[in-house]
Order: structure tokens, then sequence, then C-alpha cells
């Protein structure tokens, strides 16, 4: 029964942490390096005055798409889930 017991609990651990949640991906998801084949894809003249608002650290900092809206003079697009504010000056 134990043997059993101990079994299911290991193969538990296991499958949680061979699986990706939320909150432990990583900031390789949303890297600011926004690479295809050799250059960036914001490096030409239509993005020279795209400003990145990045996420707060901290447990209770602000999302980078908030700072984005407060600070922004023109449009502010998030960067798919991550919270990371792009600003599209006017």
């Amino acid at each position: 029964m134990y043997v059993l017991l101990l079994f299911c609990i290991v193969l538990f651990i296991i499958l949680y942490n061979n699986t990706e949640h939320f909150d432990n991906a990583t900031d390789e998801i949303a890297k600011k390096e926004f690479v295809y084949e050799g250059a960036k894809l914001t490096d030409d003249a239509l993005f020279k005055d795209l400003i990145i608002y990045d996420n707060d650290g901290t447990l209770d900092g602000e999302l980078g798409i908030e700072k984005c809206s407060k600070n922004c003079k023109g449009n502010c697009v998030e960067y798919g889930v991550s919270g990371i504010g792009w600003c599209f000056p006017v």
C-alpha cells in the first residue's frame, strides 16, 4: 500500500515539474530582441520611435501596458500575454 502511494507521489512530482505553467514561463517568450533571420523585426524606419515599457519585477509592480497607457502620447499595444507595452507615438 505504501509503495503504491509513494509511486503515485513520485509520479505526480515528475509530471508536475515537467509541465509548463504561466507562472514559471521564462522571459524567453517576451524578449526585446525580436530576431528574424539575423535582423531585428523592429529595426527599420517605421519603428524608429517605438517605445517599449517593461513590467516591474516586484510582486506589486506595474505592468508595462499600464505604464504605456499612462505615459504614451499615441497607441499602446500589449505584446502577447506578457504585459509588456509597446508605444507607437503619433
